[in-house]
């Protein structure tokens, strides 16, 4: 039992650390596709409309589409895989520790896997819509923008809960401790 804690923990904080410098790395990818026409990137914003991207497109150049393709693109769909990853292991480990006698809850895993499968569906959208112009219509902006807003809420929601987690843990421990 032990062990298995231990490798867990080991686990988490890998993820951690990875979740933190692949953020980073995001953010730098990000800031190159912003310098091509000083707009935040679609993957970056709660929401967006037809003319949001349409405003979007007219102003990134060829090259700032071709980093959103080959940089970016890629980035973000293994970013997805690690801060899901992160949040599963993080919530899996601090859950029984919170709720020892709770097994229900564990439905709040599904959370960062539904962000995870929305990025993967947001990323799929907009490099459509960076590659054929034809794919630029109300329901697949719609589509993409939902999965935008679905990915953000389910991550911000994982976070919030894991940081939860944390202090009800600390508080906790002291409690025990006094």
């Amino acid at each position: 039992m032990y062990l298995k804690r231990s490798v867990h923990i080991l686990l988490t904080i890998v993820f951690l650390l990875l979740f933190i410098f692949c953020m980073r790395l995001m953010r730098s990818y990000a800031y190159s596709v912003e310098n091509y026409n000083n707009e935040i990137i679609l993957d970056l914003r709660f929401g967006y409309s037809r003319s949001d991207v349409s405003k979007y497109l007219a102003f990134l150049s060829n090259e700032g589409k071709q980093i959103y393709l080959d940089k970016f693109y890629l980035m973000d769909s293994f970013y997805s895989i690690i801060y899901t990853t992160f949040y599963i292991l993080a919530l899996s480990l601090l859950l029984p520790l919170c709720f020892p006698n709770i097994r229900k809850i564990f439905f709040i895993l599904f959370l960062p896997i539904i962000g995870a499968a929305s990025d993967y569906l947001e990323n799929h959208f907009i490099k459509s819509f960076l590659k054929d112009i034809y794919e630029i219509n109300d329901l697949n902006i719609r589509l993409s923008s939902t999965f935008t807003i679905i990915k953000f809420i389910s991550a911000y929601a994982s976070f919030a809960i894991i940081i939860i987690l944390i202090i009800k843990l600390i508080i906790k421990i002291f409690k025990n401790r006094v």
